[in-house]
């Protein structure tokens, strides 16, 4: 093809391949792993995880550092959700909603007076 035809359509787009990613994909399913189990799973005192925190779990780990931004992307690419409540709403004891109802009732019969 001689040079200067096709016009735009002639000139091809070549995207550089970008930087490689700082966490291997080789430590994916382990860190999917670790927010699986929860930090108690993985022997921490804490409640949930956070990016910085698991962040900071890769460094003492595996030796690899990376941001609390780094992290975050990781685990959006990987479909992984690091903050999970902590509790499980169960219905109440019934004894004890009586005995609520029962002392919302007295305060109320009280404030009337």
């Amino acid at each position: 093809m001689p040079s200067g035809t096709g016009g735009l359509d002639g000139l091809p787009c070549h995207w550089a391949p970008g930087r490689a990613p700082h966490i291997p994909e080789l430590l994916a399913p382990a860190i999917v792993t670790w927010v699986k189990q929860g930090p108690a799973g993985c022997g921490l005192d804490r409640a949930n995880w956070t990016a910085a925190a698991l962040a900071t779990y890769l460094y003492q780990t595996r030796g690899i550092a990376v941001s609390e931004r780094t992290m975050r992307a990781f685990c959006t690419k990987h479909d992984v959700r690091p903050y999970r409540p902590t509790y499980q709403y169960l219905k109440g004891d019934p004894d004890q909603q009586e005995a609520a109802r029962q002392a919302l009732e007295t305060l109320k019969k009280s404030h009337r007076r």
